[in-house]
């Protein structure tokens, strides 16, 4: 099983995992085609889907994402991968 797949699977759980990694995020997002702009130290990831005009800031606290922003993530991805179809 891919890295991708992987975070996938972690990602769709129920309830919302809260130990999701920014690298497993990352993983994800690049794959389904995001735009991703690393922000340096504190400074938070500006995620875009420019076809969608998805633009998402995820805030750097720690190793994991906060649960809120992976919400957000989700509906986010959702919309992707409906438009792909």
């Amino acid at each position: 099983m891919s890295q991708f797949e992987k975070a996938m699977e972690k990602l769709n759980r129920k309830p919302v995992p809260n130990d999701i990694t920014y690298h497993e995020l990352f993983c994800i997002l690049t794959k389904l085609g995001f735009e991703i702009d690393k922000g340096q130290g504190k400074h938070p990831w500006k995620v875009r889907y420019r076809k969608l005009g998805i633009k998402l800031p995820i805030p750097v606290h720690g190793k994991t994402v906060d649960e809120a922003y992976i919400d957000q993530v989700k509906l986010a991805i959702e919309r992707v991968l409906e438009d792909k179809r």
